[in-house]
């Protein structure tokens, strides 16, 4: 009675995972169908026509160059928590981590993945966990960093609903930076923050494993500024050049726009695509776009063109992270010796 029971939850939970991605993905390509709706008064076709192919190569190139940088703030991370890996290995392991990413139906797939190739052989997967979520975090705190400088500075254009709430979210980016370089001051100054009668609470039997996760991460050595100034600085090269990337095929659509406005567009257009609402953010981050786009005169065409070429060559890089995992995983069963136990056969017993 209990299995069957059990059993049934399960499949539920499976018929809701199923039904909310399909929902996503529904929501994903009603939102891109509406997009090229709206940009029918301009000439959509042409806006592609217009990109040559040289300049989609160049945007794959930058695009991979900034996975590399990625892959490398990676590895400062992972040294720091004794964990040592080559640049080839880690940066293998990013593009198969971004192939998940983007073909899962959630962004972290791509993050648990990493997280459980490195670990593997016995290292301790709570330190790889906190380098991947450093890497990760500390990536996006510096791209809103540098969206709240260029927020300030385009701060007229910005529509007065959204503009202080687009100021919190970029300066949240601070926040982040600050409190992943230096775990344990950060959790040493929750804890002095919180009420008493939660403290108490906190001493229950029943917390005891959060407590020891808590006191592991304030134990952790912090990031000393010989290891966090190559971190920033990688950091915030990765994303020059993701900004670059828009700047050329920007510049091949005839947008017109400087570099600086798309350091205001593409962090904004990162954060809406975290949002749960579409199946990774596809179709969301597109309409993000053309809006943002649009406060500096891009036409809703041009602008997404620029949205979907760009789409398009994160899938394509995405796709040789899912090659060179079919490559991975034949090496690994070609590696892996038979270790089954021979079948007896019929001949073997009537010989005994």
């Amino acid at each position: 009675m209990t299995s069957t029971l059990f059993g049934q939850t399960a499949e539920n939970r499976g018929g809701r995972r199923v039904l909310r991605t399909s929902l996503k993905v529904g929501l994903s390509l009603a939102l891109l169908a509406l997009l090229v709706w709206l940009a029918r008064q301009g000439n959509l076709p042409a806006a592609f026509r217009s990109i040559r192919p040289s300049v989609v190569a160049l945007a794959a190139g930058l695009y991979v160059l900034a996975s590399v940088l990625n892959a490398c703030r990676w590895q400062l991370l992972l040294r720091h928590q004794g964990i040592d890996e080559s640049l080839r290995e880690l940066g293998t392991l990013y593009f198969i981590g971004q192939f998940c990413s983007l073909f899962l139906p959630t962004a972290a797939g791509g993050d648990a993945v990493r997280v459980y190739e490195v670990s593997r052989g016995g290292r301790s997967p709570w330190r790889a966990l906190l380098a991947t979520l450093q890497e990760r975090l500390i990536g996006l705190g510096v791209t809103m960093s540098v969206g709240f400088v260029a927020a300030l500075w385009f701060l007229s254009l910005l529509p007065s609903p959204l503009r202080w709430l687009i100021l919190a979210v970029q300066l949240g980016g601070l926040v982040a930076v600050v409190a992943l370089l230096y775990p344990g001051p950060a959790v040493h100054l929750v804890c002095r923050l919180v009420p008493a009668r939660v403290g108490r609470l906190a001493e229950a039997p029943w917390a005891a494993r959060p407590r020891e996760l808590l006191s592991s991460v304030r134990n952790l050595p912090p990031l000393g500024p010989l290891i966090a100034a190559p971190l920033l600085v990688l950091a915030l090269a990765s994303f020059g050049i993701n900004a670059l990337m828009y700047q050329a095929l920007g510049t091949e659509l005839g947008t017109g726009v400087g570099l600086a406005a798309w350091c205001l567009v593409v962090p904004l257009v990162w954060v809406v695509r975290m949002l749960p609402v579409s199946f990774n953010g596809i179709g969301v981050g597109e309409g993000a776009f053309v809006f943002l786009a649009g406060l500096f005169g891009v036409p809703s065409d041009s602008a997404l063109a620029l949205s979907l070429t760009i789409l398009g060559v994160q899938t394509g890089v995405a796709l040789v992270g899912g090659l060179l995992l079919a490559i991975r995983v034949m090496r690994g069963r070609r590696a892996s010796p038979d270790t089954s136990p021979p079948i007896e056969t019929w001949e073997a017993r009537k010989a005994a």
